[in-house]
């Protein structure tokens, strides 16, 4: 009975056990547990035995087949003077081996590979791509319950400072010198402050789990900690020749191009000759003059197949893929303009936000000179209970407005790194 009581406060207690857990870490997890991600772990492997797939058409295959049949009726003649001749006999053997060769083919084994070699770097990239995308929304659940977490601050902060004041308008109250009404008033904007504090901690809850299902996960985890991004100072043109040059998608897009090159080459040999070796061996029975005995036998065999005319298939197989080549070029044009209207919209955003950091500095300086001058203003009955509450709302809005502009900076940072397609969690 003790056994079965300690399990159960066991398993309670671990069902209850929250695990801090920091960016670098979950960028491990992530990377360890996500279904997605090995999903794609296991695409690269199935790309790379069609690689080996290709490569085997190189070797010569070798078959082997053997037959027994059995005859009940054998034809038989006589010829007079000479006896009786059987065309067979009842126990029939057949063993035969196989092999074949193609010993030319215009490189179109060699071109196949190829062609599997670049769609395994197409699944590599985007399996790169997967890992910067899942980085990149771990990286925003950090930012945001980092935001959070210093958000509930600063409303901790002023229900303090509000439970405080409450205390002097109690006593002015006790003192006949306020009404009741400056009470309930102050103790509204209490209960209003631990209402927005219960929701912010109802918001973090809700990023933890979405982490959670991220990193595929049972573990009852805390975010814990925040992201750092190292500086870029690059000018726009560097940043679009970066992201260029870094970012997966457009590889692939190039890559796609140069498939569709391959694939031309492919398809010009389709209609030109083709020389082929087989080998044959085969022990049998049946043959005559000793129909009982197993002999050998064996062949060579050198085949040209040339296919004449096929419909014109081949023709609009070509120009198929011109089309295709076309429309891969207008998607790079079209990738080309969204990262150069991207990179100069977070440049722009950037700037703007640094600007209106700057003016609500200043309107903190204001804010918190206004709330100390109302404070002692109250103290000496020069203004009301409101003007108090309202100080102190502007004060707290102040607070927030700065820390909301730091985390919209950071955000536009992130977003521009992830647009250029830097692995920003591996520098140092």
């Amino acid at each position: 009975m003790k056994k079965n009581i300690s399990l159960f406060i066991l398993i309670i207690f671990i069902q209850v056990l929250v695990f801090p857990i920091t960016f670098k870490q979950a960028v491990k997890t992530v990377f360890k547990n996500n279904p997605d991600i090995n999903l794609m772990k296991e695409n690269i492997k199935a790309a790379d035995y069609s690689i080996k797939k290709t490569i085997s058409s190189y070797f010569p295959s070798l078959d082997f087949n053997g037959r027994y049949t059995r005859i009940g009726i054998i034809p038989e003649f006589e010829i007079p003077g000479m006896g009786s001749f059987k065309f067979g006999t009842p126990n029939n053997y057949n063993f035969r081996i196989t092999t074949q060769y193609m010993v030319y083919d215009w490189n179109k084994r060699g071109n196949l590979k190829v062609l599997s070699e670049k769609n395994k770097t197409i699944m590599e990239n985007s399996y790169t791509s997967l890992k910067k995308n899942m980085v990149y929304t771990i990286a925003n659940i950090f930012s945001s319950t980092n935001i959070l977490i210093k958000s509930k601050n600063i409303f901790e902060s002023n229900l303090i400072t509000l439970k405080k004041h409450l205390e002097v308008v109690k006593k002015r109250f006790d003192a006949g010198i306020v009404p009741s009404y400056d009470i309930l008033s102050t103790k509204v904007q209490i209960s209003k402050t631990e209402a927005r504090i219960l929701d912010i901690e109802k918001v973090i809850k809700n990023m933890e789990l979405s982490l959670k299902q991220l990193l595929n996960t049972d573990d009852n985890i805390k975010i814990e900690g925040d992201i750092e991004l190292l500086p870029v100072k690059y000018d726009s043109q560097s940043l679009i020749e970066i992201a260029v040059s870094n970012r997966e998608d457009m590889k692939n897009l190039y890559l796609q191009k140069s498939l569709i090159q391959v694939q031309k080459k492919v398809n010009k040999t389709a209609l030109l000759p083709i020389l082929a070796f087989q080998a044959n061996y085969e022990l049998r029975n049946g043959m005559l003059p000793d129909i009982d005995k197993l002999k050998q036998n064996w062949n060579l065999n050198f085949t040209i197949a040339y296919k004449i005319f096929d419909g014109f298939k081949t023709k609009y197989q070509n120009k198929i893929l011109t089309v295709q080549d076309n429309q891969i070029t207008l998607k790079i044009e079209s990738l080309k303009g969204k990262i150069k209207t991207d990179i100069e919209k977070s440049l722009i955003n950037i700037l703007s936000l640094k600007k209106q950091l700057q003016k609500e500095k200043e309107n903190l300086e204001l804010a918190e000179e206004a709330y100390k001058t109302v404070v002692k203003a109250y103290s000496k009955g020069a203004v009301s209970n409101m003007d108090v509450l309202n100080a102190s709302s502007n004060l707290k809005f102040a607070k927030l407005s700065i820390l909301k502009i730091k985390n919209q900076i950071k955000m536009e940072k992130l977003k521009l790194i992830n647009t250029i397609g830097l692995e920003f969690w591996r520098l140092k």
